[in-house]
């Protein structure tokens, strides 16, 4: 099957390029801090670890791996082949979503915490991951160098970010609970507070509207200004 190509192809690079060492480097870092810190404090860090996480798999690996193989010209190849641009956006969805739901697991047990709510928190680190893959893919989808793309996903990362401004008790505003970083905040800090089924589920409601926006302005943006440029000078 062409997706599973893709993501064999994919989990090589990521491979390749020392993702998962990086990431492992990583994570052995998270977990020694918190080991440090008091039970009460881990309670409040592992979700703002995992909300970091997440935004910076999503908006930053996958800005430079699209960047990367533009540059490269590998996209020119890849689609004279029978596969299909979104079975390439899923690809790269999939698999750097796994690797960011598996450091928040590792982040969420290694740091000594309750397995209660473990799987509000589960769909939260989903679907929030594959938000921020999606909106990385729309917004690289329009930069040529590295350092316009970092300068256009910070201004994203500092909007959707205000929601931890709820979550730190410095700022509260019904605003912040229109983004769907406030349903991913809610869902990661579930085995940590007591929960209620509703809150919950309009938390990944939010998520899941957010996740259909993200794709269908993904999938535009890389087909007009990423498809439609292969051949020409990148």
């Amino acid at each position: 099957m062409r997706i599973s190509a893709a993501i064999q192809y994919d989990l090589k690079f990521q491979w390749r390029h020392g993702f998962y060492a990086a990431y492992a480097l990583v994570t052995a870092v998270y977990l020694a801090a918190l080991l440090s810190l008091s039970p009460e404090v881990r309670a409040v860090l592992i979700p703002y670890l995992v909300f970091t996480d997440t935004s910076v798999l999503g908006f930053f690996f996958i800005g430079g791996i699209i960047l990367l193989e533009r540059r490269q010209r590998t996209l020119d190849s890849l689609f004279v082949t029978p596969l299909r641009p979104r079975e390439y956006l899923w690809s790269k969805t999939a698999t750097l979503s796994a690797l960011a739901v598996l450091v928040s697991l590792v982040v969420l047990l290694g740091g000594g915490q309750t397995k209660a709510n473990i799987g509000w928190f589960l769909i939260g680190a989903v679907l929030g991951s594959i938000f921020f893959i999606l909106i990385g893919i729309a917004v690289v989808a329009r930069s040529r160098t590295l350092n316009g793309y970092f300068f256009r996903a910070i201004v994203y990362t500092i909007v959707l970010a205000l929601p931890l401004m709820d979550y730190f008790h410095l700022v509260e505003s019904v605003f912040f609970r229109i983004l769907p970083t406030y349903g991913l905040i809610v869902l990661v800090s579930a085995p940590f507070r007591a929960v209620s089924f509703p809150e919950m589920g309009l938390a990944v409601i939010n998520l899941v509207i957010w996740n259909g926006l993200a794709w269908w302005w993904a999938a535009s943006w890389f087909n007009k200004y990423v498809i439609r440029s292969i051949g020409s000078d990148l």
